[in-house]
């Protein structure tokens, strides 16, 4: 089933009057892509006194919107088109910041204007309030195994409740349904032991990678806006307003994928927070518009958890939560504020649907048994440990001050490039300044992982080790460690640590580590021993922070040795340009914009024969899908057959490189096989 996308956006032009844009695509019918503009009337205070009327309401709401005969007909146009095919429409509907008072008319209750059925809970139009937001880093996916979620209730001291007159709030029972609904995801829970206070809330947000947040509580819009939560010093007052929420989600490394904020006896939520925390990086957040009964909020947040865990797709489990409300009078207040394009929060790890994938991946496993699997392991194979180099590459930039152009792209190099011009070409100290940042970087991600002083006195390296070593101990989610239990003679890196090899030798193996000879006065690759499983090669294409002088980080290092490998064929050891033209090649740890996949690409390509690459099988292990993976599956094949067609047979192993070792280790044992995405999901 396809998803076109119709976005409807208001902005206002006069005093008076508003302008209505529509913009439809529809993928696979091009011939009925339309777009229009229309006009809105500024006077809707006359659906002040449908209020108390629900039905009424969305009448009025929906003659008041759809009253221009250009925007009635392009939406009809838009809905019946995809409906006709079985198809779906994602429509966003966008309030511009010169229109923001109409964000608190009840939109949930607008009707198609022909037969008056509830848009917001129709079944073949998925409804959400787009926002765009300041925060411009892309929206990553997670595969499904590896989503968590963080339930958060506050309740108050007996005190504080009474002071305050509060209902009391049964924190167990609330976490025990929220985990119900959400079984089969990993989640924690916080606020049923004692009451939570907002200095547990945020460590807990610190420590762990969370991809859904749901924090009940109370709140008040009376005088000013609050959220009751207790304070760690019992004389601060219980309770937080808007602004101190935002800063706190903007302080975040990793910020949930979805914030559900349930908040009883108040509107605090909506106008207040929700949208100011979509345009501060919170990519989805489902809030109340007004005081929702508790009951009407669980069965309302019971769906939309049981229908979220199914599919993973948020405006398809809000439509479904929204229709179990529809008959209570509080139907029309949670509301789906989102950035995201496909609103989705996770996807099936596996190949990309494919006829023979069964017959590839036993391929696959078969050349691994056989010691003909060569790993090619990148940048970001292991940011797990290091982080995330788009984050080490953004705060490089703002430490140094450096070009805020830079800070618009995820290239390393580029950023790398201009530090050095920053230190006046002093090629050392750049380094120094890049690994520094790594340091404050893996402190950030893991402050508790080792004693404090070791992140400024412990060796580059051993540093890096001793955290992973600290690392809760899931041998699932290990890349590294299930990395180091394939029985293959060479692996080709283009890391800059030493992990892999420690690894190795974690698992009794003795590794042969080199670096590849392109800049400095040995030029010619060291005589090795034939590599085996046991005595496995260990190649550092682009260098090691061990050996700055063949450490190859800024765009002019790309190039140089772009050159010297071009140049010299001899760069590369004979036993290692064997094994990689005629093994078959897994892609782990890259992004498709990698610098890294790109030179490696055109010395794979350069060597002595394309055709050796071709007759083989090759697999690309995609890191995560961007939120619009849905153009993604449509355009990547066409890009990959562009990029890398020398590679012959490549398939796409959506996930991390844990999902992709995990599976192909279980494979080798015969305990299973993975399914494509159209058979997982």
């Amino acid at each position: 089933m396809e998803t076109a996308d119709l976005e409807m956006s208001i902005r206002k032009t006069q005093i008076d009057a508003y302008s209505v844009e529509l913009r439809f695509n529809y993928e696979s019918h091009a011939d009925v892509n339309a777009s229009c503009e229309g006009s809105l009337q500024a006077d809707h205070g006359h659906l002040l006194e449908f209020e108390s009327d629900l039905k009424e309401y969305g009448r009025h709401l929906t003659e008041y919107f759809f009253e221009d005969p250009k925007v009635r007909d392009t939406f009809l146009c838009a809905i019946n088109a995809t409906a006709a095919n079985g198809d779906r429409c994602r429509l966003r509907f966008f309030i511009s910041n010169t229109a923001l008072e109409l964000q608190k008319l009840r939109w949930e209750l607008l009707e198609r204007p022909d037969n008056h059925e509830r848009i917001s809970t129709s079944d073949h139009v998925l409804f959400s309030r787009y926002l765009f937001s300041r925060d411009f880093r892309a929206v990553q996916l997670r595969p499904r195994g590896n989503i968590r979620g963080l339930i958060a209730v506050s309740t108050l001291t007996p005190e504080n409740v009474c002071k305050f007159k509060l209902a009391p709030l049964d924190a167990a029972a609330e976490i025990a349904r929220v985990q119900k609904a959400l079984a089969g995801l990993s989640c924690n829970a916080i606020g049923a032991d004692a009451p939570l206070t907002m200095a547990r809330l945020w460590d807990e947000l610190r420590k762990e990678e969370y991809d859904i947040l749901y924090l009940l509580g109370h709140g008040t819009s009376q005088r000013r806006p609050v959220f009751f939560i207790e304070r760690a010093d019992p004389a601060k007052p219980p309770y937080a307003e808007p602004q101190e929420f935002v800063d706190r989600f903007s302080e975040l490394l990793r910020v949930p994928r979805l914030v559900v904020l349930g908040s009883c006896q108040s509107s605090f939520t909506n106008m207040a927070l929700g949208p100011r925390l979509v345009e501060a990086g919170i990519p989805a957040v489902v809030a109340m518009q007004d005081s929702i009964s508790l009951p009407t909020l669980e069965s309302y947040t019971t769906m939309l958890f049981s229908e979220l865990t199914k599919h993973g797709a948020i405006d398809h489990a809000v439509a479904a939560a929204r229709d179990a409300i529809r008959d209570r009078q509080d139907c029309w207040m949670p509301v789906l504020f989102s950035r995201l394009k496909n609103n989705r929060i996770w996807f099936d790890a596996g190949f990309t649907s494919q006829p023979n994938t069964p017959a590839f991946w036993n391929t696959i496993i078969d050349r691994a048994k056989r010691a003909k699997l060569v790993p090619v392991i990148g940048p970001s194979f292991g940011d797990y440990i290091h982080g995330d180099l788009r984050d080490l590459a953004k705060n490089i930039i703002d430490t140094h001050k450096l070009p805020r152009l830079l800070s618009t792209t995820d290239s390393f190099p580029q950023v790398c490039q201009s530090l050095l011009a920053f230190v006046g070409g002093e090629r050392d100290t750049a380094i120094n300044h890049v690994r520094q940042a790594i340091r404050e970087q893996v402190q950030r991600y893991h402050a508790s992982a080792v004693p404090k002083e070791r992140f400024a006195s412990a060796e580059f390296q051993d540093l890096l080790w001793e955290v992973r070593q600290a690392l809760p101990r899931d041998d699932r989610r290990d890349a590294y460690g299930l990395l180091a239990e394939l029985d293959v003679p060479v692996f080709v890196t283009t890391t800059r640590d030493l992990l892999l090899a420690k690894s190795l030798k974690a698992k009794g193996k003795e590794p042969q580590v080199i670096e590849c000879p392109w800049r400095g006065e040995d030029t010619l690759p060291p005589a090795l021993e034939p590599p085996t499983p046991e005595r496995p090669i260990v190649y550092h294409v682009f260098g090691t922070f061990q050996n700055e002088e063949r450490l190859v980080l800024t765009e002019d290092d790309y190039f140089e040795f772009l050159i010297e490998a071009t140049n010299n064929r001899d760069l590369i050891p004979e036993v290692i340009r064997s094994k990689t033209m005629h093994g078959s090649l897994a892609f782990l740890g890259f992004q498709l914009t990698d610098w890294s996949l790109r030179v490696l690409q055109y010395i794979f390509k350069s060597q002595e024969s394309r055709q050796a690459l071709y007759r083989h099988v090759h697999v690309a292990v995609q890191l995560n899908r961007a939120d619009d993976f849905q153009s993604q599956n449509v355009h990547l094949a066409a890009f990959l057959a562009g990029m890398i067609a020398e590679f012959g047979n490549v398939q796409i192993f959506w996930g991390r490189p844990e999902d992709f070792l995990s599976q192909l280790l279980a494979g080798l044992t015969g305990s299973s096989l993975p399914l494509p995405l159209s058979q997982a999901a």
